[in-house]
């Protein structure tokens, strides 16, 4: 008898179980009163796994939100939501976080935010907040949109040439050329370790996702993909010619499995040899610059790698073979670029490149300091002006 009622109610449970677990969220949110600063659209799913189209708080929009209920904290009597929101092709923030709610109080746990630096900078102007940013990349003329949104009160930049470039970007008051504050830790990373300098003759930086770019300049190129491999190819080609040693860089971290897969069959279309390999690197070990210092040459296409080679003091060669407004990506001249994309002349700048020293290399380029700003310690000047505000 105690067995029958035992499996009654085990039933009666499960059925309980099935009909809330079919709950609309829609109905849901339909029974909550929302602060008047906050609105959800396009809500679907139950409520033990729901996707928000957008939640706007403020007017702030956070897109493509999932919610999954965990079960097993459930059981525990303690109500633990996993969370996701954004991605790579929406605006906005992206990450995810736990919300679990415990005797009265709501706690947020393994949380991670990635937001676009100009939606944090536009909340710091709001509250007339000072900061400091530091410029990451090779940065492209943009969008009057993102000139307008842009606002940088202090801006350690790669050198003086983005002051030239952020002209009309009015909301940028202080420009401080540095270099790259990443590539200096680096430096100072590997200075501690025993790095075998010149161990590769050649450093080729992978450029695959050009052709994704949204930029007019880019976007109206012809064969931007072909262009863009042609280095690559060149570089091999070289590589075998002269027995040189090569490394062909990736630009995906080692863990990006997609990543990785795409790249090399990006590659893959345009190679006629197909035995090429890309080595992918732990990007939070600097193993990227580790390459750059173990090379003696370093050669790209669009990369920001080769303007910050020059804080290793590392020779460069710049195939500007993609359609490049005004220099923009590497804004000098000199022996340091080419243009001309007929393989017999890569081949004799690079022969040149190679045989040269660092100094009369150097010599070689036109405005060096719209490249890279490297005669101070940058990490200095940083510490310094940060702590004498």
């Amino acid at each position: 008898m105690k067995k029958w009622v035992l499996g009654a109610l085990i039933f009666i449970l499960a059925y309980l179980f099935f009909i809330v677990s079919q709950v609309p969220a829609q109905w849901v949110v339909n029974k909550i009163s929302l602060p008047k600063n906050v609105s959800l659209q396009g809500v679907k799913g139950t409520i033990w796994q729901a996707n928000i189209k957008r939640i706007i708080i403020d007017g702030y929009s956070i897109n493509e939100v999932t919610t999954d209920v965990n079960l097993l904290a459930l059981l525990m009597l303690n109500v633990s939501v996993d969370t996701k929101f954004g991605g790579a092709l929406f605006d906005g923030p992206e990450g995810e976080a736990t919300l679990s709610h415990l005797l009265g109080d709501i706690e947020v746990s393994d949380t991670r935010v990635f937001m676009p630096a100009n939606d944090i900078a536009q909340l710091l102007k709001d509250e007339n907040i000072n900061f400091y940013a530091l410029q990451n990349a090779t940065r492209r003329n943009e969008t009057s949109y993102v000139q307008k949104k842009r606002y940088i009160p202090n801006y350690f930049v790669f050198s003086k040439y983005e002051k030239n470039l952020f002209k009309r970007s009015h909301n940028v008051k202080n420009f401080i050329p540095n270099g790259s504050i990443k590539a200096e830790l680096a430096k100072k990373y590997f200075l501690k370790k025993k790095i075998k300098k010149n161990f590769f003759d050649i450093c080729l930086i992978s450029d695959p996702e050009i052709h994704l770019q949204t930029d007019d300049e880019f976007t109206q190129a012809k064969d931007m993909d072909k262009n863009s491999a042609l280095v690559a190819e060149y570089c091999l080609r070289f590589s075998k010619k002269f027995k040189k040693k090569i490394i062909f860089m990736g630009k995906s971290d080692i863990t990006q499995v997609d990543e990785k897969k795409y790249e090399t069959e990006f590659y893959r279309n345009f190679i006629s040899d197909r035995r090429f390999k890309i080595f992918f690197h732990h990007k939070k070990n600097f193993e990227a610059y580790k390459i750059i210092l173990q090379s003696k040459v370093v050669i790209g296409c669009t990369s920001s790698l080769l303007r910050e080679s020059f804080a290793f003091k590392k020779k460069v060669l710049c195939c500007k073979y993609v359609k490049d407004k005004n220099g923009i990506l590497f804004p000098s001249e000199g022996i340091c670029s080419l243009k001309n994309k007929n393989y017999i002349e890569f081949e004799k700048r690079l022969n040149k490149i190679l045989k040269m020293n660092y100094s009369s290399y150097v010599k070689k380029i036109k405005n060096i300091d719209n490249l890279y700003f490297c005669k101070k310690n940058a990490l200095k000047v940083l510490n310094d002006t940060l702590n004498n505000k």
